[in-house]
Parts: C-alpha cells; sequence; structure tokens
C-alpha cells in the first residue's frame, strides 16, 4: 500500500520590490557592498555572497539559513503562500 508525503518547506521571509523600496530592501538584505538601482526599474545588490539582482514585480527571499534569493511573481506565488498567524 502506498501513502502521499507533502514537501516540508522551511519558513521564509520575503519582500516584494515595486520599483520604489530600495531603502526596505537594503534593510531586509543586509551586509550591503554596493548598489545600482534605476527607479522604477531593475535593482542590483552586491552583498559578500555576490550580486543579487531582481526587476519590478520580484520578490526577494530570505530563507532560514539567511540565503538570499531573487523569484519572479509566478514563481512565488506558486512556490509559497503568506503564514498568516506569527509571532
Amino acid at each position: 500500500m502506498f501513502r502521499r508525503y507533502e514537501k516540508r518547506v522551511n519558513e521564509i521571509q520575503a519582500v516584494q520590490y515595486n520599483g520604489t523600496n530600495i531603502m526596505e530592501i537594503v534593510d531586509f538584505v543586509g551586509d550591503v557592498i554596493g548598489i545600482d538601482w534605476y527607479e522604477n526599474a531593475s535593482l542590483e545588490i552586491i552583498t559578500d555572497d555576490g550580486r543579487i539582482e531582481c526587476f519590478k514585480g520580484n520578490y526577494i527571499v530570505k530563507d532560514h539559513k539567511g540565503k538570499i534569493k531573487v523569484h519572479e511573481i509566478n514563481e512565488f506565488e506558486t512556490t509559497y503562500r503568506e503564514v498568516e498567524n506569527y509571532d
């Protein structure tokens, strides 16, 4: 007899880049060495771990280990759901 399993997903933190919330993203990412910002367009943040490039509408995700990734809207919305009750 077979059983069904769900993939366990660790909780993450995320912020969506809206083209103007650059300081919110800098605070979120932390350890910023440099930044290139084109208002209402793309954003590139340089950290000790490398370059993070995102475009308006993308989500910047920080996992439980502190690793930063960028996801396009569709990818983010199909992978994650918002936690309603958290401390």
